[in-house]
């Protein structure tokens, strides 16, 4: 392997990691709306019918 394959395969690498992290952040991003979503439920459920 030539030394500007291997780099080339460490620079994509570079890019899939940077992809997965912000995969991560949004992921964490659903997972808070989705907790304030059970949160609001909750709140209509303990004030009963309107």
């Amino acid at each position: 392997m030539s030394p500007a394959a291997i780099a080339q395969m460490v620079a994509s690498a570079r890019i899939d990691l940077g992809a997965a992290r912000i995969d991560l952040g949004s992921a964490r991003i659903d997972l808070g709306s989705a907790r304030i979503d059970v949160a609001s439920a909750r709140t209509d459920v303990a004030s009963g019918p309107r």
